[in-house]
């Protein structure tokens, strides 16, 4: 657990932060109570429990995963910090359980890293905007192509051909010391995907370069798609790196995660700077209120 984070003690406070705009009707329309949260994903719940713990007197979160495993350890975890607004439901996002349904409309989902590793990302995409409120936000990641191609790719290429076991933790850890060789030998990609904080585990190495099932993309297809899903493009998540923010308002004349700040701006600095997005492409969005998109935000 990291120390407690610099938001607003308010979700919609934090969210305002974002260019998130409240519907006028917003809190006519949403019952009495906390904010409703989904996590979508939570894996062993990083990110849940930092959330969960900050906005412990504001909002209520379900939090939901496929594996049992992680949920039990993100459960016990979320315990030993005492935290206590949470609930731990397992289930599989493309046919989500009466417990979560009967919940929604939840004013904010968080879905991290988690779409791309489906087989129809889309459809995965659009169940969850049906349980957002008209008007909720959401945070979401989805791996970058251009990021990938240099390094990641080439890292996935050298796992095939060396015939290395994704189960074996054995294979695995030879695996990355024949990676650091590479390094050693000069290959840009190594050179890259070793200073990968995944790369530092076994668990994070088997889904940078072993996982069965990834979708990239660049953004111009995630633009197309939030049009599909009528959701609008709020700004770039703030883990963007404080250097490639200094460039970002050197070179594209706006500041990283102001309105100005657009898709199409950030995709010709990603354009300049292929590694700016090596992690993911980490971005809230809005359901457009009235099924209405603000042209500006596009």
């Amino acid at each position: 657990m990291t120390p407690p984070l610099s938001w607003p003690v308010r979700v919609f406070d934090w969210l305002a932060e974002k260019h998130w705009h409240q519907p006028e009707a917003w809190l006519k329309e949403r019952p009495a109570g906390h904010v409703k949260v989904l996590v979508a994903g939570c894996g062993t719940g990083k990110w849940l429990t930092h959330f969960a713990r900050h906005f412990a007197g504001d909002a209520d979160v379900w939090a939901v995963d496929l594996s049992l495993s992680s949920l039990s350890f993100a459960s016990r975890k979320a315990a030993e910090a005492g935290i206590q607004n949470v609930k731990f439901i397992q289930a599989d996002i493309l046919a989500m359980p009466a417990i979560i349904t009967q919940q929604a409309p939840f004013d904010f989902i968080e879905a991290g890293g988690m779409l791309h590793h489906l087989k129809e990302p889309l459809e995965g995409w659009q169940k969850l905007v049906s349980l957002l409120r008209p008007g909720g936000a959401m945070l979401v990641a989805l791996y970058s192509r251009i990021a990938r191609t240099k390094h990641v790719d080439p890292c996935r290429q050298f796992a095939k051909q060396g015939r290395y076991i994704a189960s074996d933790s054995e294979s695995l850890r030879k695996f990355r010391t024949d990676v650091f060789d590479r390094a050693d030998a000069g290959d840009k990609w190594a050179k890259s995907i070793i200073k990968s904080g995944d790369f530092a585990s076994l668990h994070g190495l088997r889904d940078l370069c072993f996982h069965i099932q990834e979708t990239q993309y660049i953004l111009p297809e995630i633009k197309k798609m939030l049009q599909t899903l009528n959701l609008e493009w709020l700004q770039m998540a703030e883990t963007v790196s404080d250097e490639k923010q200094k460039l970002f308002e050197q070179k594209m004349g706006a500041p990283a995660f102001s309105l100005q700040a657009n898709m199409e701006k950030w995709h010709d600095f990603e354009k300049m700077y292929p590694t700016t997005f090596m992690g993911m492409y980490e971005f809230f969005v809005q359901s457009c209120p009235g099924n209405i998109c603000r042209e500006v935000r596009s």
